[in-house]
Formats: structure tokens, C-alpha cells, sequence
């Protein structure tokens, strides 16, 4: 078994499915290699969109395979984009002088460029974060300052049974055991409680 880069641009769906059926039977790991070759490609024809369709049928990673022209003013930001759009590995020619024209060298990049290249898409992983819809250290640091929570407008003796009227939701930077109005409308106070201060589980019955 290997890993196999199956390319799949100009590739019917259909046709894909087939090769996979045979490269997947015999164990091999398989990553779809996805992008046109046009000498070079224009822009129009990167097709970003089609990388999150690809993952998301076949369930396998995706590489793209940029071959825009080298000189053009988005060579080196359009893989980083392509990595924000899921794939994880990217295919780019590279040479050393392209006015040299070398074989293949319309899409290549020059060493300058496969730098600043790198730097950018270590920068793009670094934005992508966790793939995971749990909030990571800073969003629960966002959480508790600036989510707004239920917190009384004026002091309430214990025994209240909160209204409308006695509840405000106002910002404040501390966790939160409730978020709305109606988790705690209707409810009475298990303590006195002093106003502006958000209500917590232990304030109410």
C-alpha cells in the first residue's frame, strides 16, 4: 500500500468513484490532486469552491494543484487561499530563473516567491486554528467579557419571583450560567441578590 495522489481535475465524478473503488481495495491511501493545466491557468479557471465540494463527497484530503501563471500578481496568494478553503496539500511548480523558460516553467514560481509563500500559508494555518467547534482559550475569554447576561436592575430580597420588568441584560466579564431572559424570568430568587450582578444557578430556586 501507498499513498497514491489521484489527479481529478477534468475528472467526471463518476469516473473518480471507479479509480477509488480499485486504489482503495488494495489499501492504498488516497489523496485527491485537484486543479486544470492550461499553460497556464487563468484565475477564473481556480475553482477555490470546488476543494470544500470535493473533501465533502469523497471524504478524503485534498491537494491543489495551482498552475497559475508565475508572474501574476496572485501566485503565491492563491494556494493560500486554496488552504483556506480545505486543502491540505498544495502542488506548485517551482524553478530557479523563469526567464530562462524552462520546461514548465509558465506556472512556476522563483525562490524568492516559494519563501514568501511558505511564511504566508504557516500564517493561514495559524488563522485556520482547530478544527473543532468547541471554543478554544480566547473564545471563552471573549465569552465571559462581552456576552450579555441576565442581571437585576435593582436589589430583590430572597423569595422574589422574577418578572420582565426586574431583569436587564447587560455585559459582564465573568462565566455565565445563563445568557437570556427567559432562563430566568419566572423564576424566584434563593438569596437576596443585589443589583447588577449576573444571576447565577446558586441565586435561583
Amino acid at each position: 500500500p501507498a499513498t497514491v495522489f489521484l489527479s481529478v481535475g477534468g475528472s467526471l465524478i463518476e469516473e473518480t468513484h471507479k479509480v477509488l473503488e480499485t486504489l482503495t481495495r488494495r489499501g492504498n491511501e488516497v489523496v485527491l490532486n485537484y486543479g486544470i493545466q492550461n499553460y497556464p491557468t487563468a484565475l477564473a479557471h481556480s475553482n477555490l469552491a470546488k476543494i470544500r465540494l470535493l473533501v465533502l463527497h469523497f471524504g478524503l484530503p485534498v491537494c491543489y494543484a495551482d498552475h497559475l501563471a508565475g508572474d501574476h500578481p496572485m501566485a503565491i496568494e492563491l494556494p493560500c487561499l486554496a488552504v483556506a478553503a480545505g486543502a491540505t496539500v498544495i502542488e506548485k511548480h517551482f524553478i530557479l530563473e523563469r526567464k530562462k523558460e524552462h520546461y514548465d516553467y509558465y506556472s512556476a514560481i522563483e525562490p524568492q516567491q516559494f519563501r514568501a509563500m511558505v511564511d504566508r500559508l504557516r500564517d493561514v494555518e495559524t488563522c485556520l486554528g482547530l478544527s473543532s467547534l468547541d471554543l478554544d482559550q480566547a473564545e471563552l475569554e471573549y465569552r465571559n467579557k462581552h456576552k450579555k447576561c441576565p442581571v437585576l436592575k435593582d436589589a430583590l430580597p430572597a423569595g422574589h419571583r422574577l418578572t420582565v420588568g426586574d431583569v436587564l441584560l447587560k455585559r459582564a466579564n465573568q462565566p455565565k450560567d445563563f445568557l437570556a431572559l427567559e432562563e430566568v424570568v419566572g423564576r424566584s430568587l434563593a438569596v437576596a441578590v443585589p443589583a447588577n450582578v449576573p444571576l447565577r444557578k446558586e441565586h435561583l430556586k
